[in-house]
């Protein structure tokens, strides 16, 4: 995990650095990692609840089919 996100972070960075202008690029960096970092405490959160109730593989299952599902519906908005 460490790994790729090593490798995604320069790649994000740079992307952002050509489409954000100078003047706002550390406030959108800030942006997020805020974001980030209150969606993984959200995950984290759903798995402990789901994984006390059904079991870390049904939790697992749960929580991959919402954040499919989150994907799916914001990748149909474009």
């Amino acid at each position: 995990i460490y790994i790729i996100q090593n490798l995604r972070k320069p790649i994000l960075i740079g992307a952002i650095a050509e489409e954000v202008p100078r003047d706002i690029i550390a406030s959108v960096l800030s942006a997020q990692s805020f974001y980030s970092t209150i969606s993984t405490s959200i995950i984290a959160l759903l798995m402990g609840v789901f994984a006390d109730m059904w079991g870390i593989s049904v939790a697992l299952m749960i929580v991959s089919g919402i954040l499919l599902s989150i994907t799916m519906a914001l990748r149909g908005v474009e």
